[in-house]
């Protein structure tokens, strides 16, 4: 039988220290695509596991450059209305940042392009 979050959420409710069941909840999170809790929880386990927090650390990581990758994908297939979420000011939020000036400018060239077809 699969563990639900509302488990999960219970054990963390008891021990809000739970660094397993705030990565398990985490999983859960990433496979339904729900990819800022999943980082929440990540981040969370990895301040609670100083001792090896690098495993969960990299799963963090991994998944904000997967949802850059979606949404630059999403652009390259001509959907302007794609947007990269800017959820920090570290590398990957000044790239995020980049990458969502840069479809902003195809937006507005893909606009000015069909005024005047």
């Amino acid at each position: 039988m699969r563990t639900s979050i509302t488990e999960f959420d219970k054990a963390i409710t008891l021990d809000p220290h739970n660094a397993d069941a705030l990565y398990n909840r985490g999983l859960i999170y990433q496979t339904q695509r729900q990819h800022q809790l999943a980082i929440d929880d990540f981040t969370s386990a990895s301040g609670l596991t100083p001792q090896r927090p690098e495993p969960l650390l990299a799963r963090a990581i991994s998944l904000r450059v997967g949802r850059l990758e979606e949404a630059a994908w999403r652009v390259a297939e001509g959907d302007f209305g794609a947007r990269f979420a800017v959820d920090s000011e570290d590398e990957l939020g000044q790239l995020a940042r980049a990458l969502d000036s840069m479809q902003r400018q195809l937006a507005e060239l893909d606009s000015a392009r069909e005024r005047f077809i």
